[in-house]
């Protein structure tokens, strides 16, 4: 998919609202002369937020020569050296954040082809992923927390001072949407966006515990409420190292017990949390 400039917006498809942007080889003011005078005519971008997970080209939406025969085309894109271009756009359906990725080229003889396209539809999800899960984990890992062994069912999403999301996990809608019926961002409910904006550092609201750990201009608040499962002591213990990486060899070392006892009791701990994955064990035990 080679290209000669891009730009990848995120924000709220809705509200025609843009959180962030960040454009490759186009000058910055670029993004603000589209969204006030040409966006509403933008037909690739205005048909990838109407068909989320669907990749478009401009001649998916009309013929080539009737883009160069639009003033916008005079105007702006051919200023700007975009003879073609394709998009697609990824929106959670929960919390309404989405993802916008457009790819230009200047070259009016060097079209997006079929195959361009196809491969940008199966890669773009994946990497809005990465990125979505790359933010949380940034201020994640920023975020001091006093250590200790909880169970818990955790989401995390990064949000302003004003309770607005910018980012977050399935975790955290699945969790969100269980606890505050019919609930959709990208707002926080009110008393959680009351609780960010008064910079409340933890607090209980319908059932959840909320933990925000601040940041600027952005911070990260986890949500999470007890799990179901009830782990023995020496169940606990053997999950906790096991999540923090070690060795089935090196916790049968640390605890004096064999392998085969260490194997048995996480096999027992993802039994009883139905999990299975490292991973998800590692959600579960959350730091306090």
């Amino acid at each position: 998919m080679a290209h000669d400039s891009a730009v990848w917006i995120n924000g709220v498809s809705e509200a025609d609202q843009v959180n962030n942007c960040l454009l490759v080889n186009q000058p910055d003011d670029l993004i603000h002369r589209y969204l006030a005078d040409y966006a509403g005519i933008d037909l690739v971008r205005n048909h990838a937020v109407r068909s989320p997970g669907t990749a478009f080209r401009i001649e998916d939406t009309m013929p080539l020569a009737a883009y160069r025969r639009h003033p916008a085309y005079s105007e702006f894109w051919s200023p700007a050296g975009i003879e073609h271009a394709m998009a697609i756009a990824v929106t959670d359906p929960i919390s309404q954040l989405m993802e916008l990725v457009v790819l230009w080229r200047a070259d009016a003889v060097q079209p997006f082809s079929d195959a361009d396209r196809q491969a940008l539809q199966d890669v773009a999800p994946h990497a809005i992923a990465a990125w979505r899960h790359r933010q949380l984990m940034h201020l994640h890992e920023q975020a001091s927390a006093q250590p200790g062994l909880q169970l818990r069912v955790r989401g995390n999403a990064v949000c302003d001072a004003n309770g607005a999301i910018y980012a977050s996990d399935p975790h955290f809608n699945t969790v969100m949407r269980a606890h505050f019926d019919g609930w959709q961002g990208p707002l926080l409910p009110i008393k959680a966006r009351a609780m960010v904006a008064a910079g409340r550092l933890a607090e209980s609201i319908a059932g959840l515990d909320f933990v925000l750990a601040p940041a600027v201009p952005r911070s990260l608040l986890t949500v999470s409420v007890a799990a179901d499962a009830t782990l023995t002591t020496a169940e606990s213990r053997v999950a906790a190292l096991y999540a923090e990486g070690r060795t089935n060899a090196q916790i049968a070392a640390a605890l004096g017990v064999t392998q085969s006892t260490v194997r048995n009791q996480i096999s027992a701990a993802y039994r009883k949390l139905d999990i299975h994955s490292k991973a998800e064990l590692a959600r579960l035990i959350a730091p306090l």
